[in-house]
């Protein structure tokens, strides 16, 4: 038999048709975007997801988007910089914003592993921000760039790990008109403690928690629900079970730090994909839920029918008991901060003020039936400030909640700003 000579191609051809796959995306593949005003980051190979949100902001002239490239080095604008500088940046771009639009895109490439992603998770708390873009590739019907909106979720109740305790640079400050110095602050009332109580590290007993440190990766990695484990493609019918006809429809993450940024993403697609409508990255320790709490029934009874009851049933069923009202509920995010009723602005201290520190103290606060702060200590934020922070929470009054018309006690945080 004769072979064919296989046709030969000039080096110069070669070249040419290099360059081609360069500048033309579709040569790249599934879910790689390329940066053409940035080729020092190189290209960015984006997870890809059916379930994430296709009408995010994420090109707006004012959005804030850090891109985390495949050797895990970090770019804001096509400019790489040092976490250092990333910290400082996002002060610049997200302080002076309202507080529902204090948001950073995460650009990532899927093969990053998580722990450099956690990184970047720790400094953005540490500056006072919680809300995050997982920017994705969208494989719905609208394909392009797309993101998971998220929260950093800090278990309550728990110390931060002091390795996490970051030293960063402060902003420089700002030029202001010099005028006659601020009254001194009141004396701090002496905080009123309330009173032993279970705290839950995930806001309740029923709260779910999915563990990401199982073998496999993508739809075939074996993760864990309330340490319940399965794999996640069996996740989805799970999480919509429990969902349905439940009124909070939220759930927290915790990846290992050797997981992939991909192996995020598919979690995430499939808890979005499931109902979720909050979801909390954890990347503290803090104790799991152990068990998956029942989903909601439907009304049972159905004379001599056995569907949604038994046979012989009441009609209507038998009145479900109602639930306990809680001791204590969270509120997340700026919720707390809008039913205030009195607020007191911090005083940045003497010590403070002559080392020219400013910033951010996350303060969480827990409030009484009765709308007084009975506790309060500082998340995070310069150890000069945080007293001030602790002092001037301590003296907010916020609206009395109440649930099924019990009063009840309220756990959340506020974000001081010291200019």
């Amino acid at each position: 038999m004769t072979r064919r000579s296989r046709p030969r191609i000039s080096s110069a051809l070669l070249a040419f048709a290099s360059s081609l796959c360069f500048l033309v995306p579709a040569c790249m593949g599934p879910g790689a975007v390329a940066n053409a005003s940035a080729p020092a980051q190189g290209r960015i190979d984006l997870p890809q997801a059916h379930y994430a949100d296709s009408n995010a902001a994420i090109d707006e002239k004012d959005s804030f988007v850090l891109t985390i490239s495949a050797q895990g080095e970090l770019y804001l604008g096509g400019e790489k910089v040092t976490k250092e500088k990333f910290s400082l940046k996002i002060l610049d771009a997200l302080s002076d914003l309202p507080a529902d639009r204090q948001k950073a895109f995460i650009r990532s490439d899927r093969r990053v592993k998580f722990s450099v992603v956690r990184e970047v998770f720790n400094i953005i708390r540490h500056r006072g921000f919680d809300n995050i873009g997982l920017v994705v590739e969208s494989v719905g019907s609208a394909r392009g760039p797309a993101e998971f909106d998220a929260r950093i979720f800090v278990p309550f109740g728990i110390k931060i790990d002091p390795a996490d305790n970051v030293d960063l640079p402060e902003r420089p400050a700002r030029p202001r008109e010099i005028g006659p110095p601020p009254p001194p602050p009141p004396p701090p009332s002496a905080p009123r403690r309330a009173p032993l109580r279970e705290v839950f590290p995930y806001g309740s007993a029923d709260a779910l928690v999915i563990e990401m440190k199982g073998p496999g990766t993508g739809s075939e990695q074996m993760i864990a629900l309330n340490t319940h484990p399965m794999k996640l493609s069996n996740l989805a019918s799970t999480l919509s079970d429990l969902f349905d006809g439940s009124t909070e429809k939220a759930i927290c993450i915790k990846p290992a730090r050797d997981k992939s940024y991909d192996d995020l993403v598919s979690v995430l697609d499939e808890v979005k994909g499931a109902g979720a409508e909050f979801v909390g990255i954890v990347i503290d320790e803090a104790k799991v839920p152990n068990r998956i709490p029942r989903p909601p029934r439907p009304a049972g009874g159905v004379p001599g029918e056995v569907p949604a009851g038994i046979p012989g049933g009441v009609p209507g069923g038998v009145p479900e008991a109602v639930p306990p009202v809680p001791r204590i509920i969270r509120k997340k995010g700026v919720a707390l901060a809008r039913s205030a009723t009195h607020r007191v602005e911090v005083v940045t201290p003497p010590l403070a003020r002559a080392a020219k520190v400013t910033g951010t103290v996350v303060v969480e606060v827990t409030v009484d039936e009765e709308g007084e702060v009975i506790d309060a200590r500082a998340l995070s934020g310069h150890p000069l400030l945080k007293d001030s922070a602790v002092g001037a929470a301590l003296q907010w009054k916020f609206t009395p909640e109440r649930v099924q018309g019990k009063p009840v006690q309220v756990l959340g945080t506020l974000t001081l700003v010291f200019k």
